[in-house]
Protein backbone atom coordinates (compact mmCIF):
# COMPACT_ATOMS: atom_id res chain seq x y z
CA UNK A 1 0.00 0.00 0.00
CA UNK A 2 1.26 3.48 -0.80
CA UNK A 3 0.10 6.39 1.34
CA UNK A 4 0.43 10.00 0.19
CA UNK A 5 0.32 12.56 3.00
CA UNK A 6 -0.76 16.21 2.92
CA UNK A 7 2.89 17.35 2.71
CA UNK A 8 3.30 15.14 -0.41
CA UNK A 9 5.54 12.66 1.41
CA UNK A 10 5.00 9.00 0.54
CA UNK A 11 5.02 5.90 2.72
CA UNK A 12 4.89 2.38 1.34
CA UNK A 13 3.68 -0.55 3.43
CA UNK A 14 4.17 -4.16 2.31
CA UNK A 15 1.32 -6.30 3.62
CA UNK A 16 2.84 -9.60 2.60
CA UNK A 17 2.18 -12.42 0.21
CA UNK A 18 -0.96 -14.50 0.62
CA UNK A 19 -1.54 -17.92 -0.86
CA UNK A 20 -4.94 -19.04 -2.03
CA UNK A 21 -6.19 -21.95 -4.08
CA UNK A 22 -9.36 -20.07 -5.01
CA UNK A 23 -8.68 -17.09 -7.25
CA UNK A 24 -12.16 -15.84 -8.00
CA UNK A 25 -12.70 -12.12 -7.59
CA UNK A 26 -15.03 -12.80 -4.64
CA UNK A 27 -12.32 -14.84 -2.87
CA UNK A 28 -9.67 -12.21 -3.62
CA UNK A 29 -11.92 -9.43 -2.33
CA UNK A 30 -12.51 -11.42 0.86
CA UNK A 31 -8.74 -11.80 1.26
CA UNK A 32 -8.27 -8.07 0.67
CA UNK A 33 -10.83 -7.22 3.34
CA UNK A 34 -9.20 -9.74 5.73
CA UNK A 35 -5.74 -8.24 5.14
CA UNK A 36 -7.08 -4.74 5.80
CA UNK A 37 -8.69 -5.89 9.03
CA UNK A 38 -5.46 -7.66 10.12
CA UNK A 39 -3.63 -4.38 9.54
CA UNK A 40 -6.28 -2.72 11.74
CA UNK A 41 -7.80 -0.93 8.79
CA UNK A 42 -11.54 -1.15 8.48
CA UNK A 43 -12.98 -1.84 5.03
CA UNK A 44 -14.23 1.75 5.28
CA UNK A 45 -10.58 2.81 4.85
CA UNK A 46 -10.69 1.42 1.32
CA UNK A 47 -12.93 4.40 0.57
CA UNK A 48 -9.76 6.52 0.65
CA UNK A 49 -8.28 4.32 -2.06
CA UNK A 50 -7.33 6.25 -5.19
CA UNK A 51 -5.53 3.58 -7.18
CA UNK A 52 -5.37 -0.11 -7.98
CA UNK A 53 -2.63 -1.88 -9.87
CA UNK A 54 -3.03 -5.42 -11.24
CA UNK A 55 -1.98 -7.44 -14.23
CA UNK A 56 -4.48 -8.35 -16.98
CA UNK A 57 -5.86 -11.46 -15.28
CA UNK A 58 -9.63 -11.20 -15.58
CA UNK A 59 -10.25 -12.19 -11.97
CA UNK A 60 -8.43 -9.04 -10.81
CA UNK A 61 -8.68 -6.52 -13.64
CA UNK A 62 -12.09 -7.48 -15.06
CA UNK A 63 -14.43 -4.56 -15.78
CA UNK A 64 -17.60 -6.30 -14.60
CA UNK A 65 -16.70 -8.99 -12.08
CA UNK A 66 -13.01 -8.61 -11.26
CA UNK A 67 -11.47 -7.49 -7.98
CA UNK A 68 -11.03 -4.13 -9.66
CA UNK A 69 -14.81 -3.73 -10.04
CA UNK A 70 -15.46 -4.84 -6.45
CA UNK A 71 -13.10 -2.14 -5.16
CA UNK A 72 -14.71 0.39 -7.54
CA UNK A 73 -18.11 -0.44 -6.01
CA UNK A 74 -16.71 0.79 -2.68
CA UNK A 75 -14.73 3.71 -4.13
CA UNK A 76 -15.44 4.98 -7.63
CA UNK A 77 -12.25 7.09 -7.65
CA UNK A 78 -9.94 4.06 -7.21
CA UNK A 79 -8.34 4.36 -10.63
CA UNK A 80 -7.11 1.09 -12.16
CA UNK A 81 -3.63 1.08 -13.67
CA UNK A 82 -2.06 -1.92 -15.37
CA UNK A 83 1.07 -3.03 -13.52
CA UNK A 84 3.14 -2.18 -16.61
CA UNK A 85 2.50 1.51 -15.89
CA UNK A 86 3.57 1.01 -12.27
CA UNK A 87 6.80 -0.60 -13.48
CA UNK A 88 7.42 2.50 -15.60
CA UNK A 89 6.89 4.67 -12.53
CA UNK A 90 9.42 2.58 -10.59
CA UNK A 91 11.96 2.87 -13.40
CA UNK A 92 11.53 6.65 -13.57
CA UNK A 93 11.74 6.86 -9.78
CA UNK A 94 15.01 4.86 -9.70
CA UNK A 95 16.44 6.98 -12.52
CA UNK A 96 15.58 10.20 -10.70
CA UNK A 97 17.20 8.98 -7.52
CA UNK A 98 20.39 8.02 -9.36
CA UNK A 99 20.82 11.48 -10.94
CA UNK A 100 21.51 14.18 -8.35
CA UNK A 101 20.53 17.11 -10.59
CA UNK A 102 17.15 15.60 -11.52
CA UNK A 103 16.51 14.64 -7.89
CA UNK A 104 17.32 18.20 -6.76
CA UNK A 105 14.97 19.69 -9.36
CA UNK A 106 12.14 17.36 -8.30
CA UNK A 107 12.71 18.20 -4.61
CA UNK A 108 12.60 21.90 -5.52
CA UNK A 109 9.31 21.40 -7.40
CA UNK A 110 7.82 19.47 -4.45
CA UNK A 111 8.94 22.14 -1.97
CA UNK A 112 7.60 24.92 -4.18
CA UNK A 113 4.27 23.10 -4.50
CA UNK A 114 4.07 22.64 -0.73
CA UNK A 115 4.97 26.33 -0.23
CA UNK A 116 2.20 27.49 -2.59
CA UNK A 117 -0.38 25.07 -1.15
CA UNK A 118 0.52 26.20 2.39
CA UNK A 119 -1.17 29.57 1.98
CA UNK A 120 -4.63 30.37 0.58
CA UNK A 121 -3.23 33.69 -0.71
CA UNK A 122 -0.35 32.01 -2.58
CA UNK A 123 -2.71 29.31 -3.87
CA UNK A 124 -5.12 31.95 -5.23
CA UNK A 125 -2.21 33.82 -6.83
CA UNK A 126 -0.99 30.59 -8.43
CA UNK A 127 -4.46 29.80 -9.80
CA UNK A 128 -4.79 33.32 -11.16
CA UNK A 129 -1.34 33.09 -12.76
CA UNK A 130 -2.21 29.73 -14.41
CA UNK A 131 -5.48 31.12 -15.78
CA UNK A 132 -3.67 34.18 -17.12
CA UNK A 133 -1.09 31.96 -18.89
CA UNK A 134 -3.86 29.81 -20.39
CA UNK A 135 -5.77 32.82 -21.71
CA UNK A 136 -2.59 34.29 -23.24
CA UNK A 137 -1.79 31.04 -25.07
CA UNK A 138 -5.27 30.73 -26.61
Amino acid sequence: MRIAYEDLSIEEIFFGLYETSITTSDALFTILKDVLLRMQLDIIDIIKCRGQCYDRATNVSGHFAGLRSKVLEKESRALYVHCRAHKLYLAVHDTMNSDEEIRNIMVLVLELTAFIRGSPKRLAWSSHFKMKKVSQSV
